[in-house]
């Protein structure tokens, strides 16, 4: 859906004022960040129209507000910091809870106090020697321009820690490079951790990124991939020294994480984009100490309905599925270049028994 272009106003002696906009690190309200707004020597505090005591401001979207998500948070006087590390750690690029932020190391008289309401978001982590050989090298390679599809690859997986993989994909007929993007996440309890989905700001700013480093003559456009959802069925016997019931959920979690490779795991777990099938599975399942055997796996391919959202499953089950047209037979499930297989979530048709 495509947005109007946002305008803040202010209360001045003159009425609503239109203020002019300095910097915006939100991208017109699709990201999270600051807006800074030159206000007037002109603004009221005491109007005739408007409560007392308060200088206001107001945010116009234009007829087309439902297309920006809702605001969470909104504040005056914020700022934006950097990490200072004076050595090369693994883990500076972990997230700062909120309320972590509570005052200054010196003090400053005119700070009165200090919020970290929300998680910090953004940054990079201290380049460590290897990550510089890579970047050195693809840049004499590349000479910081896309030109392959491994090209888009490495220029993302360098610059965007949030990106767990992502696919450029050349059509020809319509002369546009697709990139497909597919977030990491930290665990599986993660939020939407098995729909993983980058958000719209990561998108425009993977888009403007790229853009800048390639060719005017052929547009890109970022997206997620497309979702196939990957149902199963079939019989699985309980070890019988374990709970059928926490058996069942135990491997039901497992089988979730095995199929979502952007979820960071010590588990096993499939390659991504590389196709999947019903002995791979099984495989995997039958290593498991809670179970005993497994029988008649079969595939079920489900995509959502963008109306009812609902999952709609194929009629027909398969054994394998594939991204390789080579390889298509009669029980394979040939992907597109856009889709990505995730787990369904749903085992209702698996039959656990000891």
């Amino acid at each position: 859906m495509s947005q109007s272009v946002i305008d803040y106003f202010g209360y001045t002696s003159e009425g609503w004022k239109k203020l002019n906009i300095v910097s915006d690190t939100t991208s017109n309200l699709v990201c999270s960040g600051i807006v800074m707004l030159e206000l007037p020597s002109t603004m009221l505090k005491n109007g005739s129209t408007m409560p007392n005591n308060s200088f206001w401001l107001s945010i116009g979207a234009g007829n087309n507000s439902d297309s920006y998500a809702k605001t969470t948070f909104l504040d005056t006087n914020g700022i934006l910091l950097s990490r200072v590390e004076s050595t090369s750690t693994t883990n500076v690029n972990n997230e700062i809870k909120a309320n972590t932020i509570s005052s200054t190391v010196n003090s400053i008289p005119e700070v009165a106090k200090i919020k970290q309401p929300f998680n910090s978001f953004g940054g990079k982590s201290f380049e460590t020697k290897e990550d510089m050989n890579i970047r050195v090298s693809s840049r004499l390679k590349t000479k910081n321009r896309s030109v392959t599809s491994f090209d888009f690859y490495s220029l993302i997986e360098q610059e965007f820690s949030s990106v767990f993989y992502s696919k450029a994909f050349f059509n020809k007929s319509q002369n546009c490079t697709t990139i497909f993007l597919v977030k990491e996440m930290s665990d599986y309890q993660q939020s939407n951790a098995f729909t993983p989905m980058v958000s719209e700001c990561v998108e425009l700013k993977v888009q403007k990124y790229l853009e800048d480093k390639s060719s005017k003559a052929f547009p890109l456009k970022v997206t997620n991939f497309i979702f196939k959802y990957v149902k199963l069925k079939g019989v699985i016997k309980v070890n019988k020294k374990y709970q059928l019931k926490t058996a069942e959920q135990k491997i039901n979690l497992l089988i979730n994480v095995f199929l979502s490779p952007w979820i960071q795991s010590q588990q096993e777990q499939i390659i991504i984009d590389s196709g999947l099938s019903t002995s791979q599975i099984a495989s995997f399942i039958n290593k498991t100490d809670f179970v005993d055997e497994v029988n008649g796996l079969q595939i079920y391919i489900g995509t959502k309905n963008q109306e009812t959202w609902e999952i709609e499953y194929s009629e027909n089950s398969f054994l394998r599925v594939v991204n390789d047209k080579t390889n298509v037979n009669n029980d394979c499930f040939l992907l597109n270049k856009g889709d990505l297989l995730v787990p369904s979530l749903d085992y209702l048709d698996i039959n656990y028994s000891k």
